[in-house]
């Protein structure tokens, strides 16, 4: 099965944020002025932070209590420079102090240990994140009176440190549960509730749960919608997440019409040339070249591509997620030597960007080895797929969905290299999964088209 890639718009666990990017030229006198005031601003921040904690060192010793806010307050001064290497032991000696004075559940460490969480996350360290983030969890629920403003920041952050790590089974329980304290404390119909529904249903979606995501992503939608008027950015990106789950359900037309009212809206708010433009560009390609409609799908990913290269660094996982795309559309059409290099190059980008197990990288690996299969190069294709295999079920858990177009392409080869016992186990077992999922129809693991 042929897979193409999405871009799902919610929060920052997408990767797409409503701050548009600058295409060359645009950068002014003023601008570089602005600049330099930040960066002296900046400065003057660390000098005044620094100082104040020297003093508090000197007026009430290294392991005072009363030292904490000021180790926080330079930590979260290099936290906003993005000098995460500073912020960390600065957040970490807050949260000693704290342990030794309130013991390890007191209620003090949860704020702490939630901001040394969010600097690991910065710094790649997901498995010091997650401890971090369940720690302070853990603690509140001891507390009745506990905040539920970092309860609810604390299930946000850890879930969209499952996400984007590609560990989307373990992201619900938090995003579920920020959702319902979002509610509590803003109101049903609140821009923070929009926000939670739009992360729970981008998750469903990666599940291949469409039926929970698509009333998640529609009522995020008549929130936006309410608030902000039809025509804001936000709608735009609700219109652009609930056009991926009808595309996901082969409702091509649906997608289409909410993908082109999303693309306009960015056009007339970002330029031509802006990050959300281009996401608009390469989704409207997909639902087109989903739809078969690959005379228009092909010139859509190109000028995506174009406009890319204004908006995006080189190496930025986007623009995997468009040659991937493009890739695939040759692939469906049997033009495999125009598809190979973008595979290629779409897995060395995600390797790069997201690491060598993340599901993402599975979807180009995978591709490359059904490229290689469909011209009969079995000894390239089999441990391509064996690895996409691997990737989908340490993401996803081996009896998910996701695993079965691996595990059936690989019975494919086993039987054709001589090893029927090997292909039958295989067939068996996915058969099982499919059974088991009981999908509604070939859609149910994603977007996706036959191969050719």
């Amino acid at each position: 099965m042929t897979r193409f890639v999405t871009c799902t718009l919610a929060v920052w666990i997408a990767g797409a944020s409503a701050v548009n990017a600058r295409s060359p030229g645009q950068d002014s006198t003023s601008d570089r002025a602005a600049g330099r005031v930040g960066s002296a601003q900046q400065k003057l921040a660390t000098r005044v932070a620094t100082r104040a904690l020297v003093a508090a060192e000197r007026k009430f010793g290294p392991t005072d209590p009363r030292l904490v806010p000021f180790l926080k307050n330079l930590a979260n001064v290099y936290f906003t420079e993005h000098q995460w290497s500073r912020a960390q032991p600065l957040f970490a000696r807050a949260l000693s102090i704290e342990e030794e004075a309130y013991g390890i559940d007191g209620m003090p460490l949860v704020a702490t240990l939630r901001d040394l969480g969010k600097v690991y996350v910065w710094q790649n360290q997901t498995s010091l994140a997650e401890v971090a983030f369940k720690q302070a969890l853990a603690i509140a629920a001891k507390v009745p009176d506990a905040d539920e403003v970092d309860i609810t920041d604390i299930s946000i952050s850890l879930g969209e440190l499952y996400y984007a790590s590609g560990q989307y089974a373990k992201a619900e329980a938090p995003f579920v549960r920020a959702v319902a304290m979002q509610k509590k404390l803003h109101g049903p119909d609140s821009s923070e509730v929009a926000l939670g529904l739009s992360n729970l249903a981008a998750l469903y979606e990666r599940l291949g749960e469409y039926a929970q995501a698509i009333p998640l992503n529609a009522r995020a939608l008549a929130i936006w919608e309410e608030i902000k008027g039809p025509d804001h950015p936000d709608v735009a990106v609700s219109l652009n997440n609930l056009a991926a789950l009808y595309r996901a359900q082969e409702r091509f037309a649906e997608s289409a019409k909410l993908q082109r009212r999303s693309l306009e809206i960015h056009e007339k708010s970002a330029g031509r040339n802006g990050r959300l433009v281009v996401e608009g560009l390469n989704n409207l390609a997909l639902c087109y070249g989903l739809a078969g409609k690959y005379a228009e799908s092909e010139p859509l990913f190109k000028r995506a591509l174009s406009r890319a290269n204004f908006v995006f660094s080189p190496t930025d996982p986007f623009i995997a997620t468009i040659l991937h795309n493009l890739a695939m559309l040759y692939l469906t059409q049997g033009k495999y030597e125009q598809a190979e290099p973008l595979l290629i190059r779409a897995l060395a980008i995600s390797e790069k960007a997201l690491g060598s197990d993340h599901p993402d990288v599975a979807m180009s690996v995978e591709h490359l080895g059904v490229l290689y299969f469909k011209q009969g190069q079995y000894a390239k294709a089999e441990p391509l797929l064996r690895r996409a295999l691997a990737i989908r079920e340490k993401g996803y858990g081996a009896e998910h969905l996701e695993t079965v177009s691996s595990t059936k392409r690989i019975a494919e080869i086993c039987r054709l290299t001589g090893r029927p016992s090997e292909a039958d186990v295989l067939d068996r077992r996915a058969a099982k999964i499919l059974a088991a999922s009981n999908p509604p129809s070939p859609a149910a693991a994603g977007p996706q088209d036959d191969a050719p």
